[in-house]
C-alpha cells in the first residue's frame, strides 16, 4: 500500500505544530491527516512509522513503546 505523503510533502505539511503538545497521539495523527500513512507504515516499514512519530514530537519512550522493532 502506498503512503498518502512522501517525506518531504509530509514535512511541508506539518510545519506549523503550535499545540501539540497537549494533544494525544491519536490526537495529533487525526489532527494532521496522518492515521492512515501512520498505520500503513506500522505494517510495512517501522522506520517510516518512527519518523511520523518524530515529526509529531512524540516523545521517545512513547515511540518506542508503540513501535516494536
Amino acid at each position: 500500500m502506498p503512503l498518502k505523503r512522501t517525506h518531504k510533502n509530509l514535512l511541508n505539511e506539518i510545519d506549523d505544530l503550535s499545540g501539540i503538545e497537549a494533544m494525544t497521539v491519536n490526537e495529533r495523527l487525526l489532527h494532521y491527516d496522518l492515521l492512515y500513512d501512520f498505520d500503513t507504515a506500522m505494517l510495512n516499514n517501522k522506520v517510516r512509522a518512527r519518523q511520523i512519530l518524530q515529526y509529531l514530537k512524540v516523545d521517545e519512550d512513547s515511540i518506542n513503546a508503540m513501535v516494536k522493532d
